[in-house]
């Protein structure tokens, strides 16, 4: 913690470990993760939890710049986070053109 302008603030450093400012981080990434899946979803995007899918929901909240700032690494926590929490499924959301399902994550 750094004393500066009458405030203590956390020196830039992240240790990645827990406490207050982690579980605020990993919260603000959970928000940030279900509006932009939200926001994806009302654009008829189907996005995966799969690392190596060009449908990978962290990778497409970076490119369309909804990302909040949020590294990768921390939306993907959060992704595995909320589906662990069963907030977050891998569920049948619509059909192919070959009407096959398929499959996407979907909020709960």
């Amino acid at each position: 913690m750094t004393y500066a302008d009458g405030a203590l603030t956390p020196d830039a450093q992240d240790s990645g470990g827990g406490g207050i400012v982690a579980s605020i981080k990993a919260g603000n990434a959970e928000r940030v993760l279900l509006a932009g899946l939200t926001r994806l979803s009302g654009m008829g995007i189907v996005v995966s939890d799969g690392r190596r899918s060009p449908q990978y929901l962290p990778k497409l909240l970076i490119e369309y710049k909804i990302d909040d700032g949020h590294q990768a690494r921390d939306l993907a926590a959060a992704m595995r986070t909320l589906m662990l929490e069963g907030k977050l499924v891998r569920a049948e959301v619509g059909k192919r053109n070959n009407r096959s399902p398929q499959f996407g994550l979907k909020i709960v």
